[in-house]
């Protein structure tokens, strides 16, 4: 079965059908695309003995891995001394802690920017033009920009999107 599509992908694939290409349905966005149909991944833990069998709902970015890879194998460097941006995610996991409150997320791509706090995601195309802003508790497909109803929390937001850029420097 092959898959195509009039308006994603620019519609490429309107008229040469794709068998790879799939529908991220129903997030919106692809792979490489800063919308959560392109960031949102399932991750999955097997450790028999060590991890319980169940499921855990909280945003974990690809940096958590490395401190708490650090963690697990005992390393002997300091995460201090890292300067890591991750988190170690294993008490989570185990259910030694009880899942944090929300961080903020910063995300960096050719096309755009992204910045996360809570429920609330600021999305920043790369030439500036455009902005948009949603509640993924209340709008998780992402279909409702409110970044003019809410131009606070655009400024808020575009304000720690430059305190993660400083930090890219």
């Amino acid at each position: 079965m092959s898959w195509h599509s009039e308006d994603q992908y620019k519609g490429r694939y309107a008229d040469k059908p794709h068998k790879v290409l799939g529908n991220n349905f129903p997030l919106k966005g692809w792979k490489g695309q800063l919308y959560e149909g392109g960031i949102r991944v399932p991750a999955f833990v097997n450790w028999p003995g060590k991890v319980e069998q169940g499921s855990l709902d909280m945003p974990v970015h690809i940096y958590d891995w490395l401190p708490t890879l650090c963690e697990l194998t005992g390393s002997d460097q300091s995460l201090k001394e890292l300067d890591l941006d991750g988190r170690n995610i294993w008490p989570f996991l185990t259910g030694e802690q009880s899942v944090p409150e929300a961080r903020t997320m910063y995300w960096k791509t050719g096309q755009a920017y992204a910045v996360r706090e809570g429920d609330w995601k600021l999305l920043v195309h790369r030439n500036r033009d455009r902005t948009e802003l949603f509640n993924l508790e209340n709008d998780f497909r992402e279909e409702n920009d409110l970044s003019e109803a809410h131009p606070e929390k655009v400024k808020h937001l575009m304000d720690l999107l430059g305190e993660f850029e400083e930090d890219d420097r």
